[in-house]
């Protein structure tokens, strides 16, 4: 399974994909990581990736992810929350303009492009949702979300 999160940001959202995707169910995530899924995070932002990287968030910006999953999934130090290195080390953090070049050829199961689309005009953003599309498998899913302000 490919799954890409397309202007990660600082990385809450792939993490809270795998968190959701997992459940507090360690050893399967462990088994499915070092399986056959793949979560590619990118953004166009060398410092929001190295946030992403390192997995560090206070513990405002985490409230919102279940208790349950927070528990299994982060470990407090002070008044952050880290992601556990399960996590960290099944997504691969790249840089990447999404109207620039993209450098892989393969194709997704799906493509999360969350709140980057208000950056664009109109004909950027068909134009990108269109790229998305040429970029998902058969049956696979695009979810953009278009926040207006």
């Amino acid at each position: 399974m490919r799954l890409w999160s397309a202007a990660c940001s600082s990385g809450e959202e792939p993490y809270s994909w795998l968190m959701a995707m997992f459940g507090t169910d360690r050893a399967a995530a462990q088994r499915l990581l070092k399986a056959d899924l793949r979560l590619l995070a990118t953004d166009v932002s060398p410092s929001v990736l190295n946030t992403a990287r390192a997995g560090r968030y206070s513990k405002e910006t985490m409230r919102t992810v279940p208790a349950s999953l927070r528990s299994v999934w982060t470990q407090g130090e002070g008044d952050q929350l880290v992601v556990d290195p399960v996590l960290r080390d099944g997504i691969a953090f790249k840089p990447l303009n999404l109207l620039g070049e993209w450098p892989f050829k393969g194709r997704f199961d799906t493509i999360f492009c969350r709140n980057v689309m208000i950056y664009f005009d109109e004909p950027t953003k068909e134009r990108l949702l269109a790229r998305f599309a040429e970029r998902l498998e058969v049956g696979g899913c695009s979810i953009s979300v278009i926040r207006s302000g």
